[in-house]
Order: structure tokens, then sequence, then C-alpha cells
């Protein structure tokens, strides 16, 4: 879970893009902490915000499957979007948008980073179940929701 098993490089590239459109996170330990607090029902529906948000990657990584590889894709996708929003590096801007930021603050302390480590560990199976349940109806669409006529 934790991005700092990420190359270094990569955290830094999001957060100089993230900077340079204006996107700014602060950070500290209350910030990981609301996301060790999210609840079940929180979680679900943050899930199922991002399935819609990234409808595009989701239909491509699904390849119009709902079939265990493709919720396993999926899923891994959520996950690392939650990944990156558990550590400041991604949110949901006022219009309901993921996108990154650059985070102000600190890093997560090596107990609040297993503290993170152990809710992913809990969330996991969530996120999997989530995308099954999910998956089948968002292929069923047949406008996406970048589609919209609005």
């Amino acid at each position: 879970m934790s991005h700092t098993n990420r190359p270094k490089d990569i955290v830094d590239a999001i957060e100089e893009l993230a900077a340079q459109s204006g996107a700014f996170e602060p950070v500290d330990e209350n910030y990981y902490q609301a996301f060790l607090d999210l609840t079940q029902q929180q979680i679900e529906k943050l899930a199922v915000a991002v399935i819609l948000d990234q409808e595009k990657e989701v239909r491509r990584l699904a390849r119009g499957r709902s079939n265990p590889a493709a919720v396993a894709s999926v899923s891994r996708l959520v996950r690392n979007v939650f990944t990156g929003i558990s550590v400041g590096l991604a949110r949901f801007d006022a219009f309901g948008r993921l996108g990154f930021v650059a985070r102000i603050g600190f890093d997560p302390t090596a107990e609040m980073n297993d503290a993170l480590e152990h809710k992913f560990q809990l969330i996991e199976p969530m996120i999997t179940n989530i995308v099954r349940r999910t998956l089948p109806w968002l292929l069923s669409r047949e406008v996406s929701q970048g589609e919209l006529p609005l």
C-alpha cells in the first residue's frame, strides 16, 4: 500500500505536475487518521465513486467482461487510487473529479504507515467485493458518465 514501496521519482513527478496546476493537499497525522477512521459504508461509497470517476479506464481494463480476471484488474486500479488518497497524493475536487495533488506536510510516521498497511489488509477484500458487485452494472450501461448530455 505505501507509496514508499514505489520509486521516489514517481511520487515526486506526481507532486510536481499537481503543483504546476495549483492542486495542493495539506497532510498531517489527522489526515492519515481520517483515512483510518473510514467506515465500511464510507469505503464502499468511495470505491464506487472511484469506479464511476475512472469509468473509461475501468471499461478498458475490464474489456467488456466481469470475470475474475477483470475484477482483479479493476480492483487493482481502485486499490491504487485508495493508496493515493490515503497518503494525500489524490483527492476528489469540489466538482467530484478525482485528481492528483501535491502534498503540503509530512509523510506518515512509521507507526502510521503500519496502521495504514493494516487498514489496507482489511479493506482489500471489501474493494474486490465492491468491484465484483458494481462491474456488471457499469458494463451494462450503454452511456458512460463522460457521454452524458449535460
